[in-house]
């Protein structure tokens, strides 16, 4: 059995049809693809960084051949991550760490104060407060690590972010107890 449609009818399902259609071709919001090409780090480094700032409205792919990210998503979420990425991707500073091995009573003597943190066995680590305002961090030792650190000073040079190492070039070995 066959219904006719009156023209009224038809010319109302066919709006509906027609906006349904326009709906599935029209994104709710308009994507992006970026390419940036990292100039001081690796991109490996600032991928894991920068994925807050799109806040789950896109995605960051860290190419290591190129060193570059691509960040697709939003454009507000894409404009974000670039902004991140302007104020991370920086030249990274030299840290220049000054030593030098005094004992509690030189300490003592200058005016200065240790606030000791943690320690174990032979080592605790604490801060210093010096008059004149200045902080440093202190480690002491005791026993013969002690005698041997008191020949310990220099400069050590790294760069933000990486590890360094101070060595007094002697071995000791650390005793601790069970």
């Amino acid at each position: 059995m066959k219904s006719a449609i009156k023209g009224g009818e038809f010319a109302r399902r066919l709006a509906v049809v027609a906006v349904a259609v326009g709906c599935l071709a029209v994104p709710a919001t308009a994507q992006v693809v970026r390419v940036y090409a990292v100039k001081h780090r690796t991109a490996e480094e600032l991928a894991p960084l920068v994925e807050p700032a799109i806040a789950g409205e896109g995605k960051v792919i860290a190419d290591r051949r190129t060193n570059s990210l691509v960040l697709s998503g939003s454009e507000r979420g894409v404009a974000s991550a670039l902004a991140l990425l302007g104020a991370l991707d920086v030249r990274a500073r030299t840290v220049v760490l000054h030593y030098e091995a005094r004992n509690s009573g030189e300490l003592a003597s200058a005016g200065a104060s240790v606030r000791w943190h943690a320690g174990a066995g032979a080592f605790r680590v604490g801060d210093v407060a010096w008059p004149t305002g200045a902080a440093a961090v202190a480690v002491g030792v005791e026993g013969d690590a002690a005698r041997h650190a008191s020949t310990l000073a220099g400069e050590l040079r790294i760069l933000e972010g990486q590890t360094g190492r101070i060595s007094s070039g002697t071995s000791l070995p650390l005793r601790s107890r069970r």
